[in-house]
């Protein structure tokens, strides 16, 4: 079967529902939140856990993709720094998994103007992140 070729006539730009549901395993509903910030960059993440959720992540799986061209080294202490203030401080059932994932990207297409801009990019994946948590 040839899937790729389905999978791009598939591909989607306007909404990321359809990811979120379809990472979606014990989940009572898709995990989906979005941030627009004040230069028009975007940020988008999708999550899928429910259980088993103890500090450090536990099963979750979180996928975020901006377009805001944010440096890799600064991109990843970022997310590193908001990870540890959002997902790894949520407890539900007190146990753990190896099979935490976050994971952001971006497609580098809007500049970074200022640090006044990697500042309002840090609230915005802080506010999506603890939403998703």
């Amino acid at each position: 079967e040839d899937v790729v070729p389905k999978a791009i006539a598939a591909l989607q730009s306007n909404n990321a529902l359809g990811a979120a549901a379809a990472i979606m395993t014990t989940d009572r509903f898709p995990k989906l939140r979005a941030r627009t910030l004040s230069n028009g960059a975007r940020l988008v993440g999708i999550a899928k856990g429910a259980g088993m959720i103890e500090p450090n992540m536990a099963t979750m799986l979180s996928y975020i993709f901006t377009d805001l061209a944010v440096d890799k080294a600064a991109l990843q202490s970022t997310l590193s720094e908001v990870v540890n203030e959002s997902y790894n401080s949520i407890s539900v059932d007190g146990d753990e998994s190896t099979s935490d994932t976050v994971a952001i990207l971006s497609s580098n297409k809007v500049p970074v103007d200022s640090e006044e801009q990697l500042s309002e990019f840090k609230d915005a994946l802080y506010a999506l992140c603890k939403g998703l948590a």
